[in-house]
Parts: C-alpha cells; sequence; structure tokens
C-alpha cells in the first residue's frame, strides 16, 4: 500500500449480503482494508440500511472501522424521515439521497438507453418503483426532504446526494448550508447521470461540500481522469474525496481501486500532501 494512503476510509463500497451479487462480504472487505493499512469502509446497500452490518463488523474485525449508511430508495420508504432517525440511532454516518430510484436516475436511461446501474432491482408484476423527486413544482424542497436535513443535522451525519440531478443537489446543498449542515458530499460529479458541470461546484464547495469522484467510473470509460485531475487542480484537492464505487463482481478489489486511483493523481503532478489530504484527512473529518 502507498503510505500515502495509510489511515484512509473507502466511503463509497458496495459488499455483501445484497440483492445482487457482489465480489466480497462486509467481513472479507474489513480483512482486506485493515490488512491494507486503511481505517475503515462505508457500506452502501441501494436498498437497505447497513448500520446493523457496520456494528458486527466493528465487532468481528475491530481493526477495521466499518461505518454505516442509508440509502433513500424505495426499499427504505423513498424520503422518509424516521427511517434516517433509526439509521441514525443504530449508528449509521452516512444518509444517501435516491441513487437508483431517483427520478433523474430513470430519466438518465431514458435519454441515453444505457444499462441499468448494477444493484438496481427490476420491476416485476406486483411492485413498480416509485421514481423519486425531492422538489415540489415550484422548485421548493418537499416537506420530507426538509425534514431529513433536520435528522441529518440532529445526528451529525453526513448528506450524500446520490443521483439525484445537479439541480436537485445544488437545491439540496444551499439548504442544508442554509441549515448549518457541517458533512456535505456532492456523489458522483463525473458520472455521466449525474455530471456537474464546473461552475456549479464551485457553488456547492462555497456552501461547504465536498466532491466526490469514484474509481468504478474511470475503469468503465464513464469518467476521464484528466478531467477529475483538471478539476482538483482548480477547484483545490482539500474540497474532494476520492472513493472506490467498487464491489461488483468484474470490478478489481476495492482497496486496490483506491490505490490506483492514489498513484494515477501522483503521477499527474499531485502532491504527496494533496493527496493525502483527499483520502485520508477529508474522509475522516466526515466520519472519524
Amino acid at each position: 500500500m502507498l503510505d500515502v494512503l495509510r489511515g484512509a476510509y473507502d466511503l463509497h463500497v458496495h459488499s455483501a449480503p445484497d440483492v445482487v451479487k457482489r465480489r466480497f462480504s462486509d467481513i472479507e472487505l474489513a480483512k482486506r482494508y485493515a490488512a491494507a493499512g486503511f481505517k475503515g469502509f462505508a457500506i452502501k446497500n441501494h436498498q437497505l440500511c447497513t448500520a446493523g452490518r457496520a456494528a458486527l463488523v466493528r465487532e468481528a474485525v475491530p481493526e477495521c472501522r466499518a461505518v454505516g449508511s442509508i440509502t433513500l430508495n424505495d426499499a427504505c420508504g423513498g424520503l422518509n424521515p424516521m427511517a434516517v432517525e433509526m439509521a441514525a440511532r443504530m449508528g449509521a454516518k452516512i444518509v444517501w439521497f435516491p441513487t437508483v430510484d431517483s427520478q433523474n436516475q430513470q430519466d438518465f436511461l431514458n435519454r441515453t438507453h444505457a444499462a441499468a446501474p448494477y444493484g438496481a432491482v427490476a420491476d416485476n408484476k406486483t411492485l413498480k418503483r416509485e421514481r423519486i423527486r425531492i422538489l415540489e413544482e415550484n422548485d421548493m424542497l418537499k416537506e420530507s426532504a426538509h425534514q431529513i436535513l433536520d435528522v441529518i443535522k440532529a445526528h451529525d451525519m453526513v448528506l450524500a446526494t446520490g443521483h439525484i440531478s445537479v439541480h436537485e443537489s445544488q437545491v439540496l446543498v444551499r439548504e442544508a448550508s442554509k441549515l448549518g449542515i457541517r458533512k456535505i458530499v456532492v456523489t458522483h460529479v463525473d458520472f455521466p447521470a449525474t455530471l456537474m458541470p464546473l461552475e456549479m461546484q464551485k457553488e456547492c464547495v462555497s456552501c461547504g461540500a465536498l466532491l466526490e469522484h469514484n474509481y468504478l467510473q474511470i475503469a468503465t470509460g464513464e469518467a476521464d481522469l484528466d478531467l477529475a485531475v483538471s478539476q482538483i487542480k482548480e477547484i483545490g484537492p482539500e474540497h474532494f474525496i476520492i472513493c472506490s464505487d467498487g464491489g461488483q463482481t468484474t470490478s478489481v478489489p476495492p482497496d486496490e481501486a483506491v490505490e490506483n486511483y492514489a498513484r494515477a493523481l501522483l503521477n499527474a503532478g499531485i502532491a504527496e500532501n494533496e493527496v493525502r489530504r483527499i483520502f485520508v484527512e477529508n474522509t475522516a473529518a466526515l466520519v472519524g
């Protein structure tokens, strides 16, 4: 492992158990991260809260700090403040706004005919996914979204924007900042469905948000490394986190993915202390 990554968190990882096959279980990943010198990782699941799983991982592999989260898709009731409150009480640290069930995700698939994200649950004859918007027709946040922000603030959780549209993300970040939420991550700023223009990224940063890039999108060709490097240099490494978004059966192990991205940044002229800021200091500021 690169010395510059010692003590890092990978805050966007998909592991088993899940509704789709994953390459590693929570326990297997915890052991890998610990052996590689990471401090911990966040268990992301598109369908269910992972706070209980993270607690068991911390007990089983105490040298690795597993972080629980909740994603506000249909299986958790969508924009469900009570689900967030209960997740917080169980120790969840990260709240992702809708991902695979967001209206923006579906609009993107309809527009581009791209393949649905790995981990999305297909509709069947009795259950239809509700596509979720976080804004009312007047462009204001829905009341349920406001209530979720209140819960996030009360428990000092991390707000992550998920797969909602860049405009929805912009409104959400503004409102969270006004409310005094200190931990905000704009998810997937270089993912095609959530591709955020540079000036909009800068506005989110001015509201206190961190910008997230991931190895998976570089590996699949959905994002461009040179563009990511240029944005990091222009906006400043203190405003970014980089994660693996790994765990797919066809992907490299997530710990290796993080190291690959860090090495690429170093080769691109990002200084060691700046790489450490991105992978270690910024992630620790979010979850400890």
